[in-house]
């Protein structure tokens, strides 16, 4: 959801060509699962079309040749920042990077729809105000 509402706002506010995301996960399960119907339904509230997005395992090179790696949570910052420490000041969680403050974002998996919305909701606020901290350092 984070990389489809990143997007959707890069293209509302214009600065398509000058930021770029894409989304990855750190434990993948078999077989390349798509998008949740959750988080599908999630989107498309928000007029947002998901694609046939396939889940895609982080690899060292996804984060060597980042210029920000942005975690959902403390617990995915902190093992990547363990795991690749020689791009640690890279590595920050959403929240902590575009808001200020070290928020977790539940990963909603398998959960209630009341819980993909939740996620979705804090998601978009902090993707809009990620995109204007990287606007006002461009």
């Amino acid at each position: 959801m984070a990389e489809a509402l990143f997007r959707w706002q890069c293209a509302q506010r214009g600065c398509g060509g000058r930021h770029w995301a894409r989304s990855v996960g750190l434990s993948v399960g078999e077989g390349n699962p798509r998008i949740s119907p959750g988080a599908v339904q999630a989107l498309q509230r928000r007029g947002i079309e998901s694609g046939n997005r396939i889940a895609v395992q982080l690899q060292p090179e996804d984060v060597r040749t980042s210029d920000l790696v942005l975690c959902m949570t403390r617990r995915q910052r902190d093992y990547l920042r363990a795991e690749l420490p020689q791009y640690a000041g890279k590595i920050f969680m959403i929240g902590e990077y575009a808001l200020g403050r070290e928020v977790d974002v539940e990963d909603p998996f398998a959960g209630l729809p009341a819980d993909y919305e939740r996620a979705a909701a804090m998601l978009e606020q902090m993707t809009e105000a990620l995109l204007t901290r990287l606007e006002e350092q461009a």
